[in-house]
């Protein structure tokens, strides 16, 4: 029997999530969503032009939207690992944001920026819903992986029972600054 990444990371926990969150991260197959982000992208205007030259590298996005439609889907990666690709809707055009997932030791490790920064994140569930908090980060140069100041990010995915959707709620979060991007909203899904 095939064990989703999700809950292999989070073993007897994974039968604590709302059964609709666990309908999506139990899939073995690719699944998918649509919905819309109330409010997504940086949250300081001036730090746009650092995030603009993040997303060359596939990382983030400068574009700040609000009311922004999404589409999410979630397939298999090869052996431990699983894919994510959401794709923005902006008014000026698309952006992306891809990442793929794993597990060791019983936590996820994000793989951002085309494989060259990779996040160890830690997953709970509280009150039903998925809660991933990052621990470490590492920037690989080459082969060698490197220590890197990570930022705090937090991600909450919770079912909302009165409008039968997934609600998603991602925070990146730095000293000082507090919240520097984010992304909040709803989607339906999934969509074999």
């Amino acid at each position: 029997m095939t064990t989703s990444v999700y809950a292999r990371a989070l073993g007897d926990r994974f039968g604590m999530l709302h059964p609709e969150l666990r309908r999506w991260f139990d899939s073995t197959t690719s699944v998918s969503g649509h919905g819309v982000f109330s409010e997504v992208g940086p949250r300081h205007r001036w730090l746009r032009p650092a995030f603009a030259a993040a997303s060359r590298i596939g990382l983030l996005f400068a574009e700040q939207g609000r009311d922004v439609p999404f589409d999410v889907t979630m397939s298999p990666a090869g052996g431990n690992t699983v894919a994510t690709r959401r794709v923005l809707h902006f008014a000026t055009g698309s952006r992306v944001i891809s990442d793929t997932t794993r597990v060791a030791r019983g936590r996820l490790i994000d793989a951002h920026a085309r494989g060259r920064l990779k996040v160890e994140m830690t997953p709970d569930v509280v009150d039903g819903a998925l809660i991933v908090v990052s621990a470490r980060a590492r920037f690989m140069l080459g082969r060698c992986p490197c220590p890197v100041p990570s930022p705090r990010v937090q991600l909450r995915h919770a079912w909302d029972e009165t409008r039968e959707v997934h609600t998603i709620d991602v925070s990146v979060r730095v000293p000082v600054l507090g919240e520097v991007f984010g992304y909040r909203g709803h989607f339906v899904g999934p969509h074999a």
